[in-house]
């Protein structure tokens, strides 16, 4: 789907334009008239050789950053209100300010988009992590970028059901969106190894798309289900399920960024400018949603605009409430470390592989501009 949307709120943002004004006026770009030329008292200088080199070379840097592009950007989303960046800086009318026309595309929950991105089929998406590592060591070539929000996954049993822990269900079935080596399979493995429980022996997994997920889970045929929170909060809300873990609330994973922007192999190389461009986008369209006012207008606009099609407007703002939208590369990249080394721990990725091999063909960070002062533990 290709959605032209209207804009109806933005922030103020320090503009490429305004740095290049800048810059080339500190370069003699821009000539003062003599009328408003110094004093004559005041002797002529030569202009200091350090100062001279540090803004040229700014100018330079900010001369060779182009993110033009002359096609569509073909981006690829669930539809999931965990995607609120993606739908605040359209709110924000940031991707038309940098003049990038987004090609919108739905595949909703149960299309998995590693081959898509692999082949170039999209340019960029968002991905849980656990869902790509053990396709990253066989061989898949993305590129990951900046963290985006922690939340957004969680396991769920019958509210009537005598479980508490996932202790209580060791020998029982788990069912869960996808197949084994999806984001939620995934998910649960690093939950159950946090907790030091084996994931191939102690449960048995059914991996089945949302609806049916969740008709296992109420006719029996599964005791538990692992699923993005959007897609059981209504059954949360009336009574009918409870939560038996939560992303949020985890005292492991609640401090890790859950998604990931995330770039095709041909678009990164063809065109870094934009891919940078849409890391800066996505980081100043998460920071305007940590207000919750702001939140909430997004939210709406989501939903008005059919950018979110999981869940209703007044569930999903309760639902959103736990998450934190903390981005920055730091932090993905310490989740990712984390990740690979519990799935090495595990066996699920050898022990023998070099992280920092993917860490450096992988990661596109730029620290000097989305890195903040987040801290493990801050709330918004």
């Amino acid at each position: 789907m290709k959605k032209k949307l209207t804009h109806r709120k933005r922030v103020a943002m320090l503009s490429l334009a305004a740095l290049l004004a800048f810059a080339l006026a500190a370069c003699g770009g821009d000539k003062t008239p003599a009328a408003e030329a110094p004093a004559a008292d005041t002797p002529a200088v030569a202009e200091d050789a350090g100062s001279a080199e540090a803004e040229a070379e700014t100018a330079e840097a900010i001369a060779d950053y182009d993110y033009s592009i002359d096609r569509p950007i073909n981006l690829s989303i669930v539809g999931d209100s965990c995607e609120l960046h993606f739908t605040a800086a359209e709110y924000l009318g940031l991707f038309d300010e940098a003049g990038l026309d987004i090609n919108w595309i739905l595949n909703g929950p149960n299309v998995d988009s590693k081959a898509l991105l692999a082949s170039g089929k999209i340019d960029v998406t968002e991905g849980v992590l656990d869902t790509w590592l053990k396709p990253l060591e066989q061989g898949l070539d993305i590129r990951f970028s900046i963290g985006l929000e922690q939340g957004c996954m969680g396991a769920v049993v019958l509210a009537d059901s005598p479980y508490q822990t996932f202790e209580d269900l060791k020998g029982k079935t788990i069912a869960g969106l996808g197949s084994v080596g999806t984001g939620t399979h995934l998910y649960l493995y690093r939950v159950l190894l946090d907790q030091g429980l084996d994931p191939t022996t102690d449960f048995e997994w059914i991996g089945l798309d949302s609806a049916p997920a969740l008709m296992a889970l109420e006719n029996g045929d599964a005791e538990a289900v692992v699923l993005p929170d959007s897609m059981s909060y209504d059954k949360i809300k009336d009574g009918t399920y409870r939560w038996i873990a939560r992303m949020p609330e985890d005292e492991v994973l609640k401090d890790q960024t859950c998604c990931f922007l995330i770039f095709s192999p041909q678009f990164a190389d063809e065109y870094p400018g934009v891919a940078r461009k849409l890391g800066e986008i996505l980081y100043e369209a998460s920071l305007y949603i940590q207000d919750e006012d702001n939140k909430n207008e997004v939210i709406k606009y989501g939903f008005d605009n059919e950018l979110i099609i999981m869940g209703n407007y007044e569930d999903t703002i309760e639902l959103l409430a736990p998450f934190r939208w903390e981005p920055g590369g730091e932090i993905a990249e310490q989740t990712f470390r984390d990740a690979f080394a519990a799935y090495q721990a595990a066996g699920i990725i050898d022990a023998d592989v070099d992280v920092d091999k993917f860490v450096e063909k992988s990661f596109i960070n730029y620290p000097e501009v989305w890195e903040t002062a987040w801290e493990p533990g801050n709330e918004h």
